[in-house]
């Protein structure tokens, strides 16, 4: 007798654009992955750019991933961050731009302490004199930008810390960056988000630019940069480095392809 072989064909590469969302990936195969992901831009056309970070692993069939591609930063008197970890920005008479959302990919859970692989957002640019925002990490995200010898502006998040926020001005109130989260302005006149990542960057006041978040691979050398709640097994180490990247415009954007 004649016998019927069901052949099912696996893609190579695997493509995740902004959503707004969460979007999930199962494992089709038992093998080695790529995952790349880029952070999104900060809020405005000189918005910091989104950072890079690229790293390979093994996993089995069947694994869950959760991938979330960051939203670029938005601009208005009341500007809602960009998707994953972008602050937001809530001026009292002037439009601010809020910072990018980072892109990350996490496993088995849709906890933060489950990302193996994030890029960093860009911070949202300065509401006055084009003053750029400081574009996503990468191992760390860049400083946002302002007046000569001013301090008003974000600073970049690191792998153990968020960006402190600019000097504030007005009687504003901005608010901390942290795990995951850009800083953000609030009750402000001129106050810019930071960029979310592994840790967000520093909001920026007086019309200065908010700071880019930082970008995270987990190997074993870099475990230790959690904080406590950790979700992850050794066995998901990557064995790539994360790299500067200021190189992606928009709404950031993942990828996962099989190596093999």
């Amino acid at each position: 007798s004649e016998k019927t072989l069901s052949l099912t064909t696996i893609a190579n590469v695997y493509n995740f654009a902004y959503i707004g969302s969460s979007q999930t990936f199962k494992v089709p195969i038992t093998g080695k992955y790529k995952l790349e992901v880029w952070g999104a831009q900060g809020g405005g056309t000189y918005g910091g750019k989104g950072g890079y970070s690229i790293g390979t692993i093994s996993l089995t069939s069947g694994t869950a991933l959760y991938i979330y591609v960051g939203g670029q930063g938005t601009s208005g008197m009341n500007a809602a961050g960009g998707f994953n970890g972008g602050g937001q920005v809530y001026n009292r008479n002037r439009v601010g731009y809020s910072g990018g959302g980072g892109s990350d990919i996490r496993i088995n859970s849709t906890s933060l302490y489950a990302r193996v692989i994030v890029a960093g957002g860009g911070g949202g640019q300065g509401c006055t004199g084009n003053f750029a925002g400081g574009y996503g990490g990468g191992t760390s995200g860049n400083n946002g930008t302002g007046h000569v010898g001013a301090t008003r502006y974000g600073r970049g998040g690191s792998q153990t810390s968020g960006g402190a926020t600019g000097t504030c001005q007005n009687s504003e109130t901005l608010y901390a960056s942290g795990f995951g989260s850009g800083g953000y302005s609030y009750n402000s006149t001129y106050g810019n988000g930071g960029g979310g990542g592994w840790y967000g960057g520093g909001a920026a006041s007086a019309d200065a630019s908010g700071g880019g978040g930082s970008g995270y691979v987990y190997t074993s050398s870099t475990a230790s940069q959690y904080p406590s709640g950790c979700l992850l097994n050794s066995s998901y180490y990557l064995t790539n480095a994360s790299t500067t990247g200021n190189n992606r415009s928009g709404n950031g954007y993942a990828t996962i392809t099989l190596v093999e």
